[in-house]
């Protein structure tokens, strides 16, 4: 915690070691109890840790959380699985501190993802940017697809197979993990206990139930015409995207004119620029 100021060192570190040694919340996964100001005090420590790059000091923060965990069989455990979205910029960073990882990357109809994420956007209450998320989505594919090619224990899946062909893919993700398939595989869970599927109709979060895809082209009608046109002519510079949107939505595609072509690619050339400029 050096660096850190107007924080009582000695007696915030006890209190944390306390909290994560001794779980007081609800089963499984709330070892910080039930309070969000807590919550927020440790993920804020998280985000220090990880600027200043104190590996050692995160790894034990994880490890802290693992053994916190009301669960006798972790010595039994063979992954643990780490989901933010966004690890998939990071893949050769994360490749070099853990030679031994397998990659699981799940994608989805573009369309209906931007129409999630613009979702999402609303329930944020903040501005939606449909030009930043078609480019984005366009960036991450093609970048999805070199580490399929370049990194051995890398697997793409579909989010559609993933809620439609259920055992199907999870068989396979078994066989990529070299771990036992189980019946419990196919349905939400926890640490082995019944959970809450996620998804942004909350009207479909079941306990212990996968929210299947819908082919809902009603959905569409949440794209106002110019996010229409901004998003089908950036997704149609990748082909198979491009192939999607003619095939199962014909009547964005007439979006789709040349100028607007032209005017994407040079957009996506200066989007691509700026990706190397981000760390």
């Amino acid at each position: 915690f050096s660096g850190s100021k107007n924080i009582n060192i000695n007696e915030t570190a006890k209190y944390w070691l306390k909290r994560m040694m001794n779980p007081t919340g609800q089963e499984p996964f709330l070892p910080y109890g039930k309070s969000e100001s807590l919550y927020q005090n440790f993920i804020n420590f998280l985000f220090y840790f990880i600027s200043e790059k104190q590996k050692e000091i995160f790894k034990s923060v994880v490890f802290s959380f693992i053994i916190s965990v009301k669960n006798k069989n972790t010595k039994k455990i063979k992954y643990w699985v780490e989901k933010t979205p966004l690890n998939e910029l990071y893949t050769e960073k994360l490749l070099r501190l853990f030679p031994k990882a397998k990659f699981i990357n799940v994608v989805r109809d573009p369309i209906q993802n931007i129409i999630s994420l613009k979702r999402l956007d609303k329930i944020r209450n903040r501005k939606s940017n449909m030009l930043q998320k078609a480019l984005f989505q366009v960036f991450l594919i093609k970048r999805s697809l070199r580490n399929q090619q370049n990194i051995k224990n890398y697997k793409i899946i579909t989010y559609e197979n993933l809620t439609g062909k259920t055992e199907k893919t999870m068989r396979e993700i078994s066989r990529f993990l070299g771990i036992e398939f189980s019946e419990s595989l196919t349905v939400p869970t926890i640490n082995g206990i019944s959970a809450t599927a996620n998804s942004m109709d909350s009207s479909k979060r079941l306990r212990g139930k996968i929210v299947k895809t819908t082919n809902n082209k009603e959905k569409l009608n949440e794209l106002n015409k110019t996010e229409k046109i901004i998003c089908v002519n950036i997704l149609s510079l990748h082909k198979p995207y491009l192939h999607l949107i003619k095939t199962k939505y014909p009547e964005l595609a007439e979006n789709i004119k040349p100028v607007y072509v032209f005017i994407a690619k040079f957009t996506y050339f200066l989007y691509r620029i700026y990706r190397k400029t981000v760390k």
